[in-house]
């Protein structure tokens, strides 16, 4: 099976969960893992948590700066790295 990070750059179509996540919709997929779809601030209710299909172009982008630990240790709000996002999504509906 590929894995996603073999697919960037590349239009594909996943399935999984609509969720809502602070960086925004995100597919949770199957194995676990998320994908955020791009230019979706949330889901509308009548498919939060529903099974969904987005189709669009696969990217690795910074959705939030990293986390940054203080002289504390106090650690900040952030994403550490990149996330997987779906650009151009178009979505509908599974079943």
């Amino acid at each position: 099976m590929t894995s996603l990070s073999d697919q960037l750059d590349q239009r594909v179509t996943l399935q999984g969960a609509a969720m809502d996540a602070h960086a925004g919709a995100a597919l949770l997929l199957d194995n676990g893992g998320a994908v955020y779809v791009d230019g979706l601030k949330g889901w509308p209710k009548e498919v939060r948590g529903q099974r969904v299909e987005v189709t669009g172009t696969l990217r690795a982008r910074a959705l939030a700066p990293d986390p940054v630990v203080d002289d504390q240790g106090r650690v900040s709000h952030g994403m550490a790295g990149r996330q997987l996002v779906l650009a151009d999504p178009a979505w509908g509906p599974v079943g």
